[in-house]
């Protein structure tokens, strides 16, 4: 990521990644509720993924995801400009739960 000028006051970089739950099928076997978290505390940056911001603690991403169909999720990650320069360490969890 880099800043070039201009009045912002973040950076943010936005990925799309592809998930399945279970094994591959094309009709959904059933649903899930899909929970995301940063497995440790991540100082000076914002995650959000399809626009919730995560943290340590499980938060929803939705709800009736269709097991074994894939589908894509938005992952962004917004630095404030004031954040020091080097590299930010995160991982995200997830866990499913069927309903």
């Amino acid at each position: 990521m880099a800043w070039h000028g201009g009045a912002k006051r973040s950076v943010v970089s936005k990925r799309a990644v592809l998930m399945r739950i279970g094994e591959a099928s094309r009709d959904a076997l059933g649903t899930a509720t899909l929970r995301a978290f940063l497995e440790t505390p991540v100082a000076g940056a914002v995650i959000r993924v399809n626009g919730t911001v995560i943290s340590t603690a499980p938060q929803i991403i939705q709800r009736h995801v269709p097991i074994g169909v894939p589908i894509t999720y938005r992952i962004e990650l917004e630095v404030p400009l004031s954040a020091p320069e080097g590299p930010i360490h995160a991982a995200i969890a997830w866990e499913a739960s069927t309903e």
